[in-house]
């Protein structure tokens, strides 16, 4: 179907909210061949877009098509899992309310139960709840990081973590079957209400998940430390479960509470923001430290990372005797290998971080949860306070131990049709011409997610790499520097991760500094078509 023939559908469509018919009134050429030509794609990690009209939108219509998708994924698997329901819960973005009623109206259609947050929650407390109440699975009505002018739509397993491939390619399938996705019918929420179809949970549900995050304390005697915090959720789900005062200064969560943020003052009164892999160190040290001491680290414990996440985090963990399992981009993987874990009996979860300031202490939950970071890096600094030192300081011992790690990401975005083309043409680019050197280093190895070998170019071994492929790869230099191509799956934008350690901060900037800008010199020349690299 031409995007034409979809502009004519949404167009004649007499139910169409008055909203979006004036967005479609104002929209140019280009834009609606961008809004029209596709469908909103569904994957693993949900579904997220811009707001507004058109199948390639988030609205109404395309919530409800999901819905749809995942109503006939659980009817499949028979009526106790209907029974067993779907929790729902969103965030504080546009439109977030709307969406996920209009979602347990839609499961109501097919006489599936819903079990809807009365108020904005954290995607973490969405996770346990699902866990907690035994659903069949959950819904969290959220575009995470993504601009302003997103919003998403999240689907959880019964264990809580978002879902595996297979399960994803079932929703689509059923979604693929939709003719007209502006026909789905709903039921309206008052006569759900009374067929006990929708039931609003709320204070009951955060008084258990907070007992839960209130188990993780390590060390009692530290928050007895004359600490002052200042908090804000940056109007996110976060307000409800730390302080309310918020000023200039202090930590700061996205829109669904799963990540955090931290800034801290340097030696010289200044306040620095952290970034998520020294977020992510300090807490994996205080943890490991804290268990250590306590006789609680067993033999088979295991600490779990993304491929582009810091190396300091291995050599923290290493140092601990806790092995390091790497995954794929995405908090899903990490959850499906605490499972797997729990499961087999074979490995014993310590501690779960992606670069994009995501955590996991306790897996009651399954997806990173900034409020069970809040409480523990909270901890962490009253402890550091009661040894004389700040968290900076902490960072910088990390550091003087380990050896400086330095980190960095840019990116770019390049919206619509012709943008996602220019994308993948760039990472085709690196996967069929891999540079030779970079900065006066010769590349060692390069790791190809997405075929899963790792090659060796210096010896020509080649290895198989044990994750699901993924359109990802990564290059390592001989000196251990390394960096990473990965195209977002949520965005029209692809990333670019660099990482490099050294025995100095000021060489280990230079590095990385020198690294970063003959990568991206390529990349500019591979959007010009230029010849980008020496091969």
């Amino acid at each position: 179907m031409t995007w034409k023939t979809e502009w004519k559908k949404w167009s004649n469509h007499k139910e169409l909210p008055s909203e979006l018919k004036k967005q479609m009134n104002n929209m140019t050429a280009r834009e609606r061949e961008d809004t029209f030509y596709k469908q909103l794609e569904f994957g693993t990690g949900g579904m997220r877009g811009e707001l507004g009209a058109g199948p390639n939108r988030m609205n109404i219509y395309t919530v409800r098509k999901v819905t749809v998708g995942l109503a006939k994924y659980i009817e499949c698997n028979g009526t106790e899992a209907k029974r067993r329901g779907v929790v729902i819960a969103y965030d504080s973005r546009h439109q977030s309310a709307e969406f996920a009623l209009e979602a347990a109206k839609t499961l109501g259609m097919h006489g599936i139960k819903s079990y809807v947050f009365d108020e904005l929650r954290p995607t973490s407390e969405l996770s346990f709840a699902v866990r907690y109440l035994h659903a069949y699975a959950g819904i969290m009505i959220t575009a995470s990081h993504n601009p302003a002018e997103y919003n998403g739509y999240k689907v959880y397993g019964e264990d809580g973590a978002q879902l595996p491939p297979a399960a994803a390619d079932v929703i689509v399938t059923h979604m693929n079957k939709i003719e007209n996705g502006l026909l789905l019918e709903v039921k309206e929420e008052r006569e759900l209400m009374k067929q006990s179809l929708i039931s609003y949970i709320g204070e009951n549900m955060d008084e258990v998940y907070l007992d839960y995050v209130k188990g993780l304390q390590l060390n009692k005697c530290a928050v007895k430390a004359n600490l002052h915090i200042v908090y804000t959720p940056l109007h996110g789900t976060g307000h409800r479960w730390c302080f309310k005062l918020a000023i200039q200064y202090g930590q700061q969560t996205d829109p669904d509470a799963d990540r955090l943020g931290v800034a801290v003052k340097n030696n010289s009164g200044d306040y620095v923001l952290l970034t998520g892999n020294q977020t992510g160190a300090l807490l994996l040290h205080y943890v490991l430290a804290q268990k250590q001491e306590k006789g609680l680290l067993a033999d088979n414990s295991v600490m779990l990372k993304t491929v582009v996440t810091s190396e300091l985090g291995r050599a923290i963990a290493e140092d601990y005797g806790v092995q390091t399992v790497d995954t794929l981009t995405g908090f899903k993987y990490i959850a499906e290998k605490i499972e797997e874990y729990k499961r087999e009996e074979t490995k014993i979860f310590q501690f779960g971080y992606e670069e994009s300031y995501g955590y996991l202490i306790g897996d009651f939950a399954r997806d990173k949860d900034a409020v069970q970071a809040a409480v523990i890096i909270a901890e962490a600094a009253a402890y550091h306070k009661q040894q004389g030192m700040t968290l900076y300081d902490g960072l910088i011992q990390l550091y003087e131990t380990y050896g400086y790690y330095k980190e960095a990401l840019t990116s770019f975005t390049l919206k619509g049709k012709d943008g996602a083309e220019q994308i993948s043409r760039i990472v085709s680019q690196f996967r069929e011409h891999p540079p030779a050197e970079l900065a006066g280093t010769a590349v060692e190895k390069i790791e190809d997610y997405q075929s899963g070998k790792r090659i060796n170019l210096l010896t020509a071994q080649q290895e198989v790499i044990d994750l699901l492929s993924s359109n990802v790869l990564k290059f390592w230099l001989q000196d251990g520097s390394w960096f990473a191509i990965c195209p977002s799956g949520t965005e029209p934008k692809v990333k670019f991760y660099f990482g490099v350690k050294e025995v100095t901060q000021n060489r280990s900037e230079k590095r990385l500094e020198e690294i970063q800008s003959n990568v991206m010199g390529a990349v500019e020349n591979m959007k010009y078509n230029k010849k980008s690299m020496r091969h």
